[in-house]
């Protein structure tokens, strides 16, 4: 019986130890989970501290603002703008466009993609339209406000807005949406046709387009921009699509070995772009850049006169598809911006309607 009772004190006193070692524990990580929790909220209030300091910066456009015309002059802007993206002093922006005199459908699709990237590591945009009356209206029949409450609440609640069959697509994440871009351009080849069509040169084209930017361009945050603006004046549909990514230099030179970018530094940032879209590295350069399909699909839609005018900007060069003439950018912006036409003519020609 003694014996019994010994054991028993020893069964409760070894499971009082248990409960509270399991209790100790409990205590011990709630300290820690308490801890954690203070210091993540102190963090954060130290953020919002840290941003309510941050100035304002007011960033004005100057009086061409045209980016097929003043091409430099855009692209400085746009370099300026983004490079307040991991900025610790500037906590807001104003786009001031008040100045500008002249301006068209590039320069609009580089500044609404350029806004969105700075919204999304949290600088918060501010703006106002041209005072000149024409480029105001530009703006205004471009789409480009109607996207703006995604980018900035202020500006959406701020700038009038009118309805227009121009339309500007944007869009964030791993999706190509594909279905919403067939659906746009089949509606803006009935505003060109008088009846809406499919045309596939063009959807393929945004389809290689749109699959290296959400696949390749971006470490995080993927984003893009398309746009379509008609311009009923010379019978055309103007097309751009813009993404904020390394760009397709970059993109190239960032997976290939150490050796190949050797060969490659022999020749102009001109030549690499031009043999990028040529398939000039599809065998040489096989796991690289989508295996080079995308880009030369571009090129063979420009080759096969199945729309006008393809230019593309990315990084320091500027290179126009139909001729094959190239700039050197003095500023570099980081993406990829294309810009194409469509009109009737080459509408029926591509769909090879008499």
């Amino acid at each position: 019986m003694k014996k019994f009772k010994t054991k028993k004190k020893e069964i409760l006193k070894n499971k009082n130890r248990k409960s509270s070692l399991r209790k100790s524990k409990r205590d011990r990580s709630f300290r820690v989970k308490k801890i954690k929790q203070n210091s993540i909220a102190s963090k954060k209030l130290q953020i919002k501290r840290l941003r309510n300091k941050r100035r304002h910066k007011r960033i004005f456009a100057d009086e061409n603002f045209s980016l097929l015309k003043d091409t430099q002059n855009v692209i400085d802007y746009i370099y300026n703008l983004k490079s307040y993206k991991f900025s610790k002093i500037v906590g807001s922006i104003t786009i001031d466009l008040s100045l500008v005199k002249s301006i068209d459908v590039g320069s609009i699709s580089l500044l609404l993609s350029s806004m969105k990237e700075l919204n999304i590591y949290g600088i918060q945009i501010e703006g106002n339209l041209p005072n000149d009356l024409t480029c105001k209206n530009i703006i205004l029949s471009s789409g480009y406000i109607e996207n703006m409450s995604r980018v900035s609440q202020s500006l959406k609640t701020t700038l009038e807005t009118f309805k227009s069959k121009n339309m500007i697509v944007m869009s964030g994440g791993k999706t190509s949406a594909n279905k919403t871009i067939g659906e746009c351009l089949k509606n803006a080849i009935g505003e060109l046709y008088g009846e809406p069509l499919h045309y596939p040169p063009i959807y393929g084209m945004i389809q290689e387009i749109n699959g290296n930017s959400v696949e390749h361009a971006y470490k995080k945050h993927p984003h893009w921009v398309f746009g379509i603006n008609h311009d009923r004046e010379n019978k055309k549909i103007i097309f751009t699509f813009t993404d904020n990514g390394f760009g397709i230099l970059e993109t190239l030179k960032k997976g290939i070995k150490k050796t190949i970018i050797d060969t490659l530094n022999f020749k102009t940032d001109e030549d690499i772009l031009r043999g990028i879209f040529d398939k000039e590295y599809n065998s040489r350069f096989k796991k690289q850049y989508n295996r080079n399909k995308g880009l030369p699909v571009v090129r063979k839609t420009q080759v096969n006169k199945k729309l006008n005018n393809l230019l593309v900007i990315t990084n320091n060069v500027f290179l126009h598809l139909d001729s094959y003439e190239s700039i050197k950018l003095k500023s570099s912006f980081i993406g990829t911006f294309y810009y194409w036409e469509l009109d009737i003519d080459t509408f029926k020609y591509g769909k090879g309607i008499n």
